[in-house]
């Protein structure tokens, strides 16, 4: 906390502003996740889910007052983090921390920025939009890699 205070405070110095990802446990190809969490499914493990909704409730109660924070994103590509088995469970998933974040400030819009949804499938863009308020997608080209661009 101390270390996103302190760059809350930089960032609000030279007059920026900020989208906060909460549950960014997918960056680079790589997966991060505390090593309490380490193994379990992190979108469907009932305590996973519950560890993510109290950090995600008291990151937000701690810095819903600094005025640089235009909205807060769910995470960067969050659908990527684990397997769902239904659309069921992502949608679950999807709520149980929109749900935490409303509750916390209700006054800024909730973002959901996930790896190339569709309308179709487990991760659908229909429940990401019921649930959110800004719906970006992150589609990446199909690359031929033995003929390059």
């Amino acid at each position: 906390m101390d270390h996103f205070a302190e760059f809350a405070e930089i960032t609000q110095k030279y007059h920026l502003k900020l989208i906060v990802g909460l549950v960014t446990g997918w960056m680079s190809g790589r997966l991060f996740v505390p090593n309490a969490l380490k193994g379990k499914n992190i979108i469907t493990d009932k305590t996973a889910i519950m560890w993510q909704v109290r950090f995600v409730k008291y990151f937000v109660k701690t810095f819903k007052d600094k005025e640089i924070i235009v909205s807060w994103d769910l995470g960067n590509e969050c659908n990527c983090m684990a397997e769902v088995t239904s659309r069921d469970e992502a949608w679950v998933w999807t709520a149980a921390l929109s749900d935490a974040i409303k509750s916390a400030d209700p006054s800024r819009p909730i973002v959901s920025g996930m790896h190339s949804l569709t309308p179709t499938g487990n991760w659908r863009m229909q429940d990401q939009g019921e649930l959110t308020d800004i719906l970006t997608t992150h589609p990446y080209p199909f690359l031929d890699t033995l003929h390059g661009l």
